[in-house]
């Protein structure tokens, strides 16, 4: 979470991708969910540019 703080403020994102679904159902209990960007796959992500 303060990596993200650090990345807002210099402007910059962090993308997620493939995710297994056990680190996903980690960040749906915490929920962290909202607060990445967060795609199935690399292609996904890439595109999102």
């Amino acid at each position: 979470v303060s990596t993200m703080r650090i990345l807002k403020e210099s402007k910059r994102k962090l993308f997620l991708c493939n995710m297994n679904s056990a680190v996903k159902k980690i960040f749906e209990v915490v929920e962290l969910m909202d607060m990445f960007d967060i795609y199935e796959t690399e292609e996904e992500a890439l595109k999102s540019f």
